[in-house]
């Protein structure tokens, strides 16, 4: 679903399916929760909204199923995650010290200023990646974000 003019319905068009670049994993949207502030980014109503490149896919509560890897990693093909949505840049005093949720250098905010959880695939950094028991129903799950 995808925001092409502010304060108007979501609009269904089809996206490219990403492929996954060396160290992340692409993960099925299982399902994606919907709060207040997608309500605000879908209206215009956020500071980055002036400088928001539409058409563009909010969503940032992602609840998925990893269908591929791109390198060595503890994921593997049907896994259940969660994906976190703030991407820090890893270099900044903030990120150094363990809170990137501070980060000065953001790599992307998923579903805020960059491609969100409204589609059918996403790639995703592998670090950004958190487990989901397969007991938790894909639709709480993302919840858990």
């Amino acid at each position: 679903m995808t925001l092409t003019e502010y304060g108007k319905p979501l609009e269904l068009r089809d996206v490219q399916k990403p492929s996954p670049p060396p160290g992340y994993a692409l993960v099925e949207i299982l399902a994606c929760g919907l709060c207040f502030s997608d309500i605000k980014t879908i209206r215009g109503k956020m500071p980055y909204s002036g400088t928001l490149a539409l058409p563009h896919v909010p969503g940032h509560e992602i609840s998925g199923r990893v269908v591929e890897v791109n390198g060595p990693s503890r994921w593997a093909a049907g896994d259940r995650v969660v994906v976190y949505h703030l991407w820090g840049c890893h270099r900044c005093g903030a990120c150094r010290r363990g809170d990137e949720h501070l980060c000065t250098d953001v790599v992307a905010w998923t579903g805020f200023t960059h491609t969100g959880g409204f589609q059918e695939y996403l790639a995703v950094p592998f670090e950004y990646l958190l487990s989901v028991p397969e007991e938790i129903p894909a639709t709480v799950a993302p919840a858990l974000t």
